[in-house]
Order: structure tokens, then sequence, then C-alpha cells
């Protein structure tokens, strides 16, 4: 394959691999938070040493993968909710219903206004917060990646600067290996 082939992929990467946290929690795109993990410790320390013919920058892109897609998972969600969300008050709990005997699987049927909103908590201490009768406020994304969550889920004032600190990391790694001349010819065999 072509250099900027690989240079198209690590790049990809750049953006991928910290957004997994985000679309791992959407709705309708939850599978693609999984594709990001993965890529960021299969595809994106390949490409790193495809581009560089060096085997440091594919071990330290497989260890910035792991740790930006971890970064993502535990901050990619309050960051796109401080940017993307409203709160939406006064919205009645007409329903509760587990889904199996688990603790947490419990969906909630919320009334705002008319139209009606069944979620299901991320957190299990949320799971039961709620009577139905009672009001309470819910946490809605205006571009509708991710589902409506209870306010009580998302704990205002919650830390994300974690995340886009560590998105430079693997931008840095893909500039720093583009800055190195690959080594001439394939790489050497291990006897």
């Amino acid at each position: 394959m072509n250099r900027k082939v690989y240079i198209g992929l690590a790049l990809l990467g750049v953006v991928l691999v910290p957004a997994a946290g985000v679309l791992s929690k959407s709705e309708h795109f939850g599978w693609s938070g999984q594709v990001g993990l993965a890529y960021g410790a299969t595809v994106f320390p390949v490409a790193l040493f495809m581009i560089s013919r060096r085997v440091w920058p594919a071990v330290v892109g497989f260890v910035v993968g792991i740790v930006v897609g971890q970064v993502g998972l535990a901050f990619g969600l309050p960051l796109w909710l401080d940017l993307n969300a409203g709160t939406v008050s006064d919205c009645r709990v007409v329903e509760q219903r587990a889904l199996s005997p688990r603790v947490g699987d419990v969906v909630t049927t919320v009334d705002c206004a008319g139209e009606r909103f069944e979620i299901v908590p991320f957190r299990e201490t949320s799971a039961y917060a709620v009577q139905v009768g009672s009001t309470t406020d819910l946490v809605v994304d205006r571009t509708g990646l991710i589902q409506p969550l209870l306010s009580f889920d998302v704990r205002p004032g919650e830390v994300t600067w974690p995340l886009p600190v560590a998105a430079v990391l693997p931008l840095a790694l893909v500039l720093l290996s583009l800055r190195r001349r690959p080594t001439v010819g394939p790489p050497a065999a291990v006897p």
C-alpha cells in the first residue's frame, strides 16, 4: 500500500479513538464506539509502523490508542453533553418496567409536555431514583446522538478537560512519525 493510505488511516485514528467514548453511548451508533477502541489498538499502531518503518511508533501508538480510548470512555459523554445538551424541566414519570431480573435493568417512561421518552439509566444507582408519578428533569442532546438522560445520570460540572488534552497525543504521534523519514527497504526479518 501507498504511504499516503497509511497516513490517512493514522489520521482517521486521531479522530475515531477519542470519539469512541461518545459513540459507545449512542443509541444507534453504540457499535461504532467499540470499533473506535479496536481501531486504536490495532490499525492505528500498524499505520504508524508503516509510515515510519520503525517499531517504536507502533508500540507507543498501541499504548496511546488504549489510553486515549479509555479517556474517551470516561470523559467523552460529559464533554459532549456540556457542548450539545439542554435540560427539560417538569417531566412526569409515567411508567417503570424491568427489562430483566438484574438490578439496574429498568426502563423509565417520562412524559415531557406530551412527548414521551424511554430512558435506560447509565448508572445502576439511578435505576430506582424516580418513582412513577413524580417529576424529574431530563438532559436532552440537541443533536439526537445520545438518548435523553435523567438529570442525575449527568453530573454537573464533571471534569472534561482530559479528553481534549489526550486527543492531542495521537496527532502528535502521527506528526512525529511523519517527521522521521522511513528506513530504506522493508523491515529486517526476525531470525
